[in-house]
């Protein structure tokens, strides 16, 4: 269809196919509003049809038939952009995509395919190729010419409607004809190969008329200039000094409107053709950049660090001579431009590990990186072993040096400057935000916004994440794991005689939050000759 006024003649060549080929009739066509549609409403009266019509600006009563259409749009630019085809060729892909769609089975037609729906037999896949592909078609009327070509090189462009072949266009002839007497290749794109070329060509030419600009260090005497013969097509790497003065003079003056930097320009091109036409060696040229080449210099405040001068001399060969990765999706892949030979062997380690590493932004990030963790275990502790601890009057208690100090979760809950019900057992408390005013240290705390936060329900309020100190308000699994231990205590103390191995005197005890060995309480077992 090319236009809009052959709606209602494939319209009623649609009802007529239908009514045939498989014996039903069109009851309801839904449209929307369109005036190719509103043509045909006597003959949906003469054949009783009801014609129904979306509302106006309701897009959402024709989601159905908008989301076929992305999935067919969705299809073939797929089958476009994978064969590399011209746009004059859309109509040829969303063909081929209908013709796939409806050969490929379902989940929501329980794996099968509308053609099996409609035929009720499975459809063959064994005539289908690669769209867009390169094949090769079997030439007839040679008119008695035995040299003549036997074949057409062309491109598969999809199935033909009511016909057993494959529909071709002849890349020289351009023109469609369908063929059964073909050889496919399936590995090749003829149209991805001209865009290559044609690519190829483009980069040129534009390297002919704009050179590639480098950046590079104090140092000129060790970069290595590469030039190009004429013959090659490419820009010939030749310049004369008088070019070279007048060029770095014109950049150097920062205040030169666009009248002088065109001179500049000029006097660069005259010059570089006088010396290409002379028949002295070549020598080595620099690109200057129009921005100007004046010299750069550190900021002052860096005289007391040192820095990387981000600077660095060419090693590699220029633009030119590297091979596009077309492959990988990028022509100009960023590590045939960038290097890093210009920093030492310890740069590039820590270039490198600063790439790899991140910092930590929580306490649980930090708990899961080792490096951190034994930075918290050795650095941390060993400097407040240096220190020796803390040492000093806090709200008129004298604390020596060396001891450990810790909040009373039992005191803390039973606290009225805290809570206005202390002795109250009021779970719901903790989760009204309670502001803290008053308190040193603790006004316009906000544990959500608070980084390194310990546990998850530190956004509730504050002091939510402290446990329940004792008596009604302890923890059921504490209660329950301490009658579990008196149980395991007291059976073996019914079973077992037990006897500390050693003396008391070798039980080294550490002293913290909990009371336990060192090393372990060793003991000695002798099994009881009667029960208790």
């Amino acid at each position: 269809m090319k236009e809009k006024s052959e709606v209602s003649r494939i319209l009623k060549q649609f009802i007529m196919l239908v009514d045939r080929q498989f014996n039903k009739r069109v009851k309801i066509v839904r449209s929307d509003n369109g005036t190719e549609f509103q043509c045909l409403k006597n003959y949906f009266l003469d054949h009783g049809i009801i014609f129904q019509t979306t509302c106006v600006y309701t897009p959402q009563q024709n989601g159905r038939v908008e989301r076929k259409h992305r999935h067919i749009l969705n299809i073939a630019r797929t089958l476009r952009f994978h064969a590399h085809l011209p746009i004059d060729f859309w109509g040829e892909c969303v063909l081929t995509a209908c013709y796939l769609i409806n050969r490929l089975p379902s989940p929501i037609l329980e794996y099968k395919s509308p053609y099996e729906l409609l035929y009720n037999k499975r459809p063959n896949y064994d005539h289908l190729r690669v769209f867009g592909c390169l094949c090769y078609a079997r030439a007839h009327g040679n008119n008695g010419d035995k040299f003549a070509q036997r074949g057409l090189k062309c491109v598969f462009l999809g199935y033909p409607y009511s016909q057993k072949g494959w529909k071709m266009y002849d890349l020289e002839g351009q023109r469609f004809f369908v063929s059964r007497d073909v050889t496919f290749v399936e590995s090749e794109f003829p149209f991805r190969e001209s865009i290559m070329e044609n690519a190829d060509s483009n980069d040129t030419s534009r390297m002919v008329t704009e050179p590639p600009h480098y950046l590079v260090g104090d140092d000129h005497d060790d970069m290595h200039a590469y030039g190009y013969d004429d013959n090659d097509g490419m820009h010939t790497g030749t310049r004369n000094s008088q070019a070279s003065s007048s060029s770095t003079s014109a950049h150097d003056e920062g205040n030169h409107d666009d009248t002088e930097n065109d001179t500049a320009a000029t006097s660069f091109t005259s010059h570089s053709q006088e010396a290409g036409s002379s028949d002295t060696p070549t020598q080595p040229f620099e690109h200057s950049v129009r921005r100007g080449t004046r010299p750069k210099r550190q900021p002052v405040w860096h005289k007391d660090y040192t820095v990387q001068i981000n600077t660095m001399k060419i090693d590699t060969p220029p633009v030119a001579l590297l091979s596009p990765s077309v492959e990988s999706g990028n022509p100009y892949p960023l590590s045939h431009y960038v290097n890093y030979n210009c920093f030492s062997v310890q740069h590039r380690a820590f270039i490198a590990a600063i790439s790899a590493s991140r910092e930590p932004n929580t306490f649980c990030e930090a708990v899961g990186d080792p490096n951190w963790r034994v930075a918290m275990q050795h650095e941390e502790i060993d400097a407040l072993e240096r220190t020796g601890g803390y040492s000093g009057d806090k709200d008129g208690y004298e604390i020596p040096a060396g001891t450990d100090v810790f909040i009373s979760v039992y005191n803390l809950h039973r606290s009225p400057y805290f809570w206005d019900k202390p002795d109250k057992f009021e779970p719901e408390r903790f989760q009204v935000r309670r502001e803290s005013e008053g308190i040193e240290g603790w006004a316009g705390f906000d544990p959500c916004r608070s980084p390194g936060a310990l546990y998850p329900n530190e956004i509730m309020s504050d002091f939510a994440f402290l446990p329940f100190g004792g008596g009604p308000r302890k923890c059921v699994g504490d209660q329950f794991a301490l009658m579990e231990s008196t149980i395991a205590l007291a059976m073996l103390l019914q079973k077992f005689d037990i006897e500390l191995s050693g003396s008391p005197e070798s039980v080294e005890l550490v002293t913290g939050a909990t009371i336990h060995t060192k090393n372990g309480l060793w003991c000695k077992l002798k099994k009881r000759s009667s029960g208790m």
